[in-house]
């Protein structure tokens, strides 16, 4: 399910925002969330839904032009129910319109952490800039959570500008994690992950 693949983001256990994971593999999961959660952090900690236990996350590398972080952790036998999100294939998928859902932790105003929340909405514009633009809610702490839809990844949760939410798109997701690999062009997605995660 994707909401246990979601998740909060803290740092000396004040919570930070979310994230999501992308790969899950031995020895690393690689989170994605957005650049400005993790600021200049070099590591944060990782919870996934209902647990308490957190995970110390190293930062494999972060890109403030695209707003996007890439996480790193060792798992262990409490991961074992978390599945990686897959993305959405940008050639066959439209990313101007249609039903979206963003999932993510929020806090409430005394600091309370809830639950992820599933946020419904629809693409409402053409994509700019490397965003797309949706109608969902979204809360404090909801930066970094995963934008799906036909529960596949195509956008990471940006910001709110009152009813209108950016996410960095899934082109723009790509791309970044393409170019960071020694020979993108004769690499496929799969493999380009397992090779952030070494």
């Amino acid at each position: 399910m994707e909401m246990d693949s979601v998740v909060s983001l803290g740092y000396n256990s004040k919570f930070e925002g979310s994230g999501f994971v992308m790969f899950t593999s031995q020895p690393a999961f690689l989170v994605m969330t957005c650049e400005h959660v993790v600021g200049s952090y070099k590591s944060i900690q990782v919870t996934f839904p209902g647990k308490t236990k957190w995970y110390s996350a190293g930062v494999r590398w972060t890109d403030k032009d695209a707003d996007l972080a890439l996480l790193r952790f060792a798992p262990d036998g409490d991961c074992s129910r978390c599945a990686a999100l897959q993305f959405a294939d940008p050639n066959t998928t439209a990313l101007n319109s249609g039903n979206v859902e963003m999932i993510a932790f929020h806090a409430t105003s005394p600091g309370r952490l809830l639950y992820p929340g599933v946020f419904d909405g629809c693409i409402t514009a053409e994509p700019e800039d490397g965003k797309i633009t949706c109608n969902y809610a979204s809360e404090h702490g909801t930066s970094g959570g995963p934008v799906l839809k036909r529960n596949k990844v195509v956008g990471v949760h940006k910001e709110s500008l009152e009813v209108v939410k950016k996410a960095v798109s899934v082109v723009t997701v790509l791309d970044t994690l393409r170019k960071r690999h020694p020979n993108p062009g004769n690499s496929g997605i799969d493999e380009i992950l397992r090779w952030h995660a070494n």
